[in-house]
């Protein structure tokens, strides 16, 4: 995500370290300026998605595309600058494929936090299956969560010392956008093969015609990842957890993608 003024001009640091990161000012916080001299502010957000077309359709939370619609704070500090955010770069990362897939948006929900990708998905990532009808859908029974929760995070405490002191600097001790360019650490771990989802388990713990909560472990970056029932079918997308009642997270019902999905072909 990067921030731009009504001329188009993105938000930048005041200056660089000639390395393409940010130098901080007093206190340690980075002066940015839209006439900065350094290189562009930019927020890289994670979430989850998940392929349910052979032409290449993917579904996953409207605010992963989205993030400042869940970040009210962010927009109005924005706003009190004249900037407006807006998603430079969009892609996904597919499991034991090397390359990212560029991808555009195709149909947004109107009712519900879902949004409908497209991009060209390597032959090798499997079409989900649906429930469309919502009958595997029984509170009570057991759910398989697949995702990236803590985003970047665990990827990397999943990736093995060795390889992983090849990856990123050892110098760095705090891995952010201003340290790090993470799309590019993205793209090494996804050629060394390193990025696969974490599955968690729980129950269904209750079922509403425009909402599903279950109790399987997630976090942020895990938004937009499939809900799985015993049949093997997706019942739902998970999409947020409760901050202060952590082990109640809760899923938009899989039927809310059928019109989504009708009008983005």
């Amino acid at each position: 995500v990067v921030s731009e003024d009504t001329a188009g001009r993105p938000l930048r640091y005041i200056q660089g370290d000639g390395k393409g990161r940010s130098t901080s000012g007093l206190l340690g916080w980075p002066q940015v300026a839209v006439d900065g001299q350094g290189p562009v502010v930019r927020s890289t957000y994670l979430g989850t998605g998940f392929l349910v077309s052979r032409v290449g359709a993917i579904l996953t939370n409207r605010h992963v595309t989205r993030p400042w619609e869940v970040d009210p704070t962010f927009v109005d500090v924005l706003k009190l600058g004249g900037l407006k955010p807006r998603m430079a770069q969009l892609r996904a990362f597919f499991p034991d494929v090397s390359e990212p897939v560029s991808l555009s948006v195709a149909k947004v929900s109107e009712t519900a936090d879902l949004i409908v990708l497209r991009g060209k998905a390597p032959r090798s990532a499997p079409v989900l299956p649906l429930d469309l009808d919502g009958a595997d859908a029984v509170p009570g029974r057991p759910v398989i969560v697949l995702g990236y929760p803590a985003g970047l995070e665990l990827l990397l405490a999943r990736v093995d010392p060795a390889l992983l002191a090849t990856l990123v600097d050892p110098d760095v001790v705090e891995i952010t956008d201003r340290t790090v360019d993470i799309p590019v650490l993205l793209e090494k771990l996804s050629r060394a093969k390193q990025i696969h989802p974490y599955p968690t388990s729980g129950r269904l713990t209750e079922k509403r015609p425009h909402q599903l909560a279950h109790d399987a472990g997630t976090a942020g970056g895990g938004s937009g990842g499939p809900i799985f029932a015993t049949s093997g079918r997706v019942i739902g997308m998970n999409s947020a957890i409760a901050r202060e009642f952590e082990t109640a997270a809760l899923g938009v019902p899989i039927r809310e993608a059928v019109a989504p999905l009708a009008q983005a072909r």
